[in-house]
């Protein structure tokens, strides 16, 4: 048997199979948990030449999933403001139907999560992801301005910068870097997925000028930081693109 039917078998066997929806077509593998990327890595998941993109949160450990391949990954992340972040994840973390859901929220309000006691994984976690090494990632108390500084170094050096505020000026930059090309039908499945399908958590507003808002950013002034280097990155790799 070739590489490519052993590949097949192997897939099989782990029960990995394409999944068609109205976004496009993707294999059922969770790259948002850790034995998700482990079982991606046994099979050689980045390997495969129909995979264009692998998303996921698990920063260190998806750079073993290029080890001992010829074929190389580029990292490209989209930023959001981290206060609305927290705000979108605490509610996903109330709804049944979320893979967030967390019952140890079911009866916390937003300014008690704001307030947390102690640190939680989600505070600070972009700066946190970026500079922890292993399985285990370091406590909010743990970071230091040394930390930010290698983590601004790890974004410049290595990543394109996207933003949640500017969608298609991203998806636009993106596609450039990339040498992407799209039809029109392409084009116009881009534009649905950047409105209508953009993954969104019912709440209610939350005013940026909140005490609760506020004491959000305070909880997560390293993620603040590195979100406002993000910004300011953003248009130089644009301006640099364009020239």
């Amino acid at each position: 048997a070739d590489e490519r039917e052993l590949m097949g078998q192997h897939l099989l066997a782990l029960d990995l199979h394409n999944v068609n929806t109205t976004k496009g077509t993707f294999l059922n593998v969770d790259l948002s948990t850790y034995e998700g990327v482990e079982q991606a890595k046994s099979v050689n998941l980045a390997s495969l030449s129909n995979i264009a993109a692998l998303s996921s949160p698990m920063l260190n450990q998806m750079v073993g999933l290029f080890d001992d391949i010829s074929r190389k990954g580029r990292f490209f992340a989209m930023f959001q403001n981290p206060a609305q972040r927290l705000v979108a994840f605490y509610y996903a973390c109330k709804n049944i139907s979320s893979r967030y859901y967390d019952p140890g929220l079911e009866e916390v309000t937003l300014d008690s999560y704001a307030n947390w006691p102690g640190d939680r994984s989600e505070f600070n976690f972009v700066v946190k992801s970026l500079i922890s090494s292993g399985n285990e990632l370091i406590t909010s108390e743990e970071l230091t301005t040394n930390d930010l500084k290698l983590a601004k170094a790890i974004l410049k050096e290595h990543f394109m910068v996207l933003l949640a505020e500017d969608k298609f000026g991203s998806w636009a930059k993106l596609a450039t870097w990339l040498g992407w090309t799209t039809t029109q039908d392409e084009r116009n499945c881009v534009d649905r997925i950047m409105v209508a399908d953009w993954p969104r958590v019912p709440h209610d507003a939350v005013s940026t000028d909140s005490d609760t808002f506020l004491r959000l950013e305070q909880r997560n002034a390293w993620d603040i930081q590195l979100y406002e280097f993000a910004q300011s990155l953003y248009q130089q790799q644009t301006e640099t693109l364009v020239s």
